[in-house]
């Protein structure tokens, strides 16, 4: 009787396994695409528009400095040049004259970008800079 009884709830745990729908896990995050910037201006500038729904999320960058010393990094806002809601998606790299900084890879590690936002690029002053961010929006 046990012995039956026993039969009867391994099958039964059996059926519920096998009706429990697992989720499955999403596998890595690619960036397809990329933005670049070049240009000799102070403040921010918006290299990837936000689209209502979606997310940006950024797989890496390089920045290059051809002038002199200057300050350059990542934002994200909303408003004219990300100016509502500035936030920092790097910080600021103080770049002397020919250098530049890059962090690249082909999937995404980490800076997320919320939904309708745009990414801006920022400088300090009026020095050529060159950037390109690999991104996906999603």
């Amino acid at each position: 009787m046990i012995q039956r009884i026993s039969l009867i709830l391994i099958a039964l745990f059996a059926l519920l396994l096998a009706a429990t729908e697992v989720p499955a896990q999403e596998g890595p995050i690619y960036c397809r695409s990329n933005a670049q910037y070049s240009a000799s201006s102070t403040g921010n500038t918006v290299i990837i528009t936000g689209v209502a729904g979606r997310s940006v999320f950024i797989c890496g960058f390089q920045l290059w400095l051809a002038g002199t010393a200057t300050s350059v990094n990542l934002v994200y806002g909303t408003g004219v040049a990300c100016a509502t809601g500035e936030t920092a998606l790097t910080p600021p790299y103080a770049l002397v004259a020919q250098t530049g900084i890059a962090d690249t890879a082909a999937v995404f590690r980490g800076l997320l970008v919320p939904p309708a936002t745009d990414v801006c690029i920022k400088t300090t002053t009026t020095q050529a800079v060159q950037a390109e961010v690999f991104y996906v929006q999603r």
